[in-house]
C-alpha cells in the first residue's frame, strides 16, 4: 500500500501529470476534466493517498506500542481519509475505467460499503476496549482497500487478453467520440 500511493503521489497534479501520465481510458476525460466527476476525483486522490501513505505507521509494532497517543491520533486521520475517500469514490464510479458496466459498478460499491462498515467496526470495538477486535477489523479493511491494486495488475493482464480476441466493443456517445476526436487534435471522420 505504502508503494502504491507513494508511486501514485504524482496524480495530485491533477491537470497536468494525471492527466497526461495516468492511463486513463482514451475519453474518460471526458467526464473527469469537469464537474463534480472531477472534484470527486480530486478529493478521493487527496484522501486516500494520504491515508495509504499514514496506515502503514498504524501496523508498525514498535509506534502501537510505544507512541500510543501518535497511533490514536494517526488511526484517527487515516479512518477520517478513508471515509472521505469513500465518499468521493462513490461520485465518481459510474465513469470510472470500469466503463458502463452494471457488475464492475456493482462490485466497486460494495468495495466502499465494505470498507465503510470495516472502519466502523474497527472503531467500535477500540471504543469498547476490544484490540484484538479492533486489530482484526482494520487488518480487514485495509485488504479489502487493497483490492484497488491487485484489480489494477488484474487489468493490465485482461487488457492483453481482450486485445488479442479483436472483437471486444464499447458503447460511446456521440459527444465522447467528439471530444476524443478534439482532444486528440484529429478531425472527424467524413461519412
Amino acid at each position: 500500500m505504502l508503494g502504491f500511493s507513494l508511486s501514485r503521489l504524482p496524480d495530485l497534479d491533477y491537470d497536468g501529470h494525471f492527466r497526461e501520465k495516468f492511463a486513463l481510458v482514451p475519453g474518460y476525460w471526458y467526464y473527469f476534466g469537469f464537474g463534480h466527476y472531477r472534484y470527486g476525483m480530486l478529493i478521493h486522490l487527496a484522501s486516500v493517498l494520504p491515508a495509504g501513505i499514514l496506515m502503514v505507521f498504524q501496523f508498525t509494532p514498535v509506534i502501537r506500542h510505544k507512541f500510543i497517543t501518535f497511533h490514536r491520533i494517526n488511526g484517527y486521520i487515516v479512518l477520517l481519509l478513508c471515509l472521505v475517500s469513500n465518499a468521493s469514490a462513490f461520485v465518481i464510479i459510474p465513469h470510472k475505467q470500469g466503463g458502463n458496466r452494471i457488475t464492475s459498478h456493482a462490485v466497486e460499491m460494495l468495495m466502499c460499503i465494505i470498507t465503510t462498515i470495516g472502519i466502523f467496526m474497527a472503531w467500535w470495538n477500540i471504543r469498547r476496549k476490544q484490540i484484538d477486535q479492533h486489530r482484526a477489523w482494520m487488518i480487514r479493511t485495509m485488504f479489502y482497500m487493497g483490492v484497488t491494486i491487485t484489480a489494477r495488475l488484474i487489468n493490465l493482464a485482461a487488457g492483453k487478453v481482450i486485445s488479442r480476441f479483436g472483437n471486444y466493443w464499447s458503447v460511446w456517445m456521440c459527444d465522447e467520440i467528439s471530444f476524443l476526436y478534439t482532444n486528440l487534435g484529429m478531425g472527424l471522420p467524413q461519412g
